[in-house]
């Protein structure tokens, strides 16, 4: 992110490249809103689910998030919204029976789809994941996980500071705060959604290998 040049002499000079992310994900940042919501609609059948309503992905990596399963568990159970939920809930997580407007997953491998499909989305905030979020240009609520010094903070902060997501700390991400804050959420991510232009996405990927081979040419000479 380009905030890590203020932190510290040392990197004011530093290319920044991203993190590579999969072709899938860059061939959807691309694309206009019209486009977007004709794979929208593609994705909303390929799950299930219907594309009338507002589509809330919700994920916590590999092994789940266990705040996050349990406010959307108890959500589901007191809320009358009417919203379609594609959760993945880890490997790990008790898996939830899915229903019409619920579909449950211990781990989603077609992020593409699942990213074409959102309105919003819900998840922890490491770097993968908020460069995957920032490049497919959808709102999300963050609920950082709190490791190491923070990172996953930052990483969030970053898009909240750019009015593209919502930080939630673990221990207020419930569903009391779903009941008060979901509904407006999601209104304000099918506006961006409508709104949203195509992004220009580096190839980070590809910029990393020409520092690299650029480097090994000096290194040569």
């Amino acid at each position: 992110f380009d905030s890590a040049r203020t932190r510290s002499r040392n990197w004011r000079s530093a290319v920044k490249t991203g993190l590579p992310i999969r072709h899938e994900l860059v061939e959807l940042a691309v694309k206009n809103s019209k486009d977007r919501l004709v794979d929208r609609t593609a994705a909303a059948k390929y799950f299930g689910v219907d594309a009338a309503l507002p589509i809330l992905l919700i994920f916590g990596g590999s092994l789940g998030a266990q705040q996050i399963n349990a406010a959307i568990a108890r959500f589901r159970h007191e809320s009358d919204s009417k919203i379609n939920i594609i959760h993945a809930l880890g490997a790990q997580s008790e898996l939830a029976e899915s229903t019409a407007h619920y579909k449950a997953f211990p781990y989603i491998y077609e992020m593409a789809r699942a990213y074409a499909a959102a309105d919003l989305i819900i998840s922890r905030s490491g770097a993968v994941t908020c460069a995957e979020v920032s490049a497919v240009n959808r709102r999300a609520i963050f609920v950082p996980l709190a490791i190491g010094n923070g990172e996953q903070f930052h990483n969030a902060k970053e898009l909240a500071d750019r009015g593209v997501a919502r930080i939630v700390d673990n221990q207020s991400f419930t569903a009391d705060w779903l009941m008060l804050n979901l509904k407006n959420e999601i209104a304000a991510a099918i506006s961006w959604r409508d709104a949203a232009l195509a992004q220009t996405v580096v190839d980070a990927a590809g910029l990393i290998g020409e520092l690299a081979i650029s480097a090994a040419q000096k290194a040569g000479r």
